[in-house]
């Protein structure tokens, strides 16, 4: 008697979860580097959602106007880090990453942390478990050392740092937000 695999969507998407967030090694080896966007972009999609509508739940002034700016921040956050690091492995170590695919993959599968981001007192654990499985993903599947990865992410890290200090000094009260 065969048993047979289910691979619906919820059952490959939850398998993912399993796998990014709690197996990252192996997952990350095992990802594959050819291919297209479609599976870390669905991927990205799903987590993005579910982590804007479970943030506006908990807020109970949100408008749809809101829930939109969470799902641009989970579903934009990772194509701005792989960006980051595509720049930076360029750069630092001329060119480690020959295809930007597979750093969006890394950054997109790393955002399973979104999944349970929302969670109030848990985001800053979930941002550190992020950054933790995009260093995995950078040594698995870009295979580059653990302390090129580390500088990697500190680099991109301050980047962003110095970015929202920057946007944080703007006065942004003429723009139509409210």
């Amino acid at each position: 008697m065969t048993i047979q695999q289910n691979n619906s969507s919820l059952n490959i998407f939850s398998r993912t979860v399993m796998q990014a967030g709690l197996y990252p090694g192996t997952f990350f080896t095992e990802m594959s580097q050819a291919g297209k966007y479609t599976q870390p972009v669905y991927f990205l999609i799903i987590s993005a959602t579910v982590n804007a509508v479970l943030s506006a739940l908990l807020v109970p002034s949100s408008t749809p106007f809101m829930i939109l700016l969470y799902f641009i921040n989970a579903a934009g956050m990772p194509l701005v880090m792989a960006s980051l690091l595509f720049g930076i492995t360029h750069i630092l170590f001329r060119g480690s990453f020959e295809q930007f695919r597979t750093l969006f993959s890394i950054t997109a599968y790393a955002n399973v942390t979104y999944l349970f981001s929302w969670v109030p007192g848990f985001s800053w654990v979930a941002g550190l478990w992020n950054f933790y499985l995009i260093g995995v993903g950078l040594v698995k599947a870009g295979r580059i050392s653990g302390l090129k990865a580390f500088l990697c992410i500190l680099i991109a890290l301050a980047i962003l740092a110095s970015l929202l200090q920057y946007l944080q000094v703007q006065d942004f009260s003429a723009l139509p937000l409210g």
